[in-house]
């Protein structure tokens, strides 16, 4: 069996880039319906705890924090740098975790190279979507209209 992304492993059409997620994504081999899925489990996690104004800016650090270089991180507002530092942490942890690691080995092995992480957070994405009403009394549908 071929590699399923069309390239050989590790290949990626965009060299060393700060990847912007459509970018980063297509570079994969991946559609941009996938893009948006990376993030299901990031938002989810934010939590809906915080008020308004700092969960809106919490949320925005959420999603941009893929791309924004440490040393820029400065330059945010608070709400927005506690939302980069968040899902960093949450990338930490993940990508030490033993199951997270077993993924993304036999992703890589499967000819997924260097996007083996990107395509397992895909997956987990695509399973918390698919199990939602487990982890939330709020329906998938809602939440992603709020977020």
């Amino acid at each position: 069996m071929g590699n399923p992304w069309g390239r050989p492993a590790g290949a990626c059409a965009y060299g060393r880039t700060r990847f912007w997620f459509s970018g980063y994504y297509r570079s994969a081999g991946l559609t941009p319906g996938a893009a948006a899925m990376n993030f299901l489990a990031h938002l989810y996690l934010a939590g809906p705890e915080a008020a308004a104004p700092t969960y809106a800016g919490h949320l925005l650090g959420q999603f941009i924090a893929d791309s924004v270089p440490g040393r820029q991180l400065a330059g945010y507002q608070p709400e927005v740098q506690a939302g980069i530092r968040m899902h960093r942490a949450i990338d930490t942890f993940t990508d030490q975790h033993p199951v997270v690691r077993r993924s993304t080995a036999r992703l890589r092995a499967a000819g997924a190279g260097k996007y083996a992480g990107v395509v397992a957070d895909v997956f987990y994405d695509h399973f918390l979507a698919a199990n939602f009403q487990e982890f939330s009394a709020e329906s998938l549908p809602a939440f992603t209209q709020r977020v």
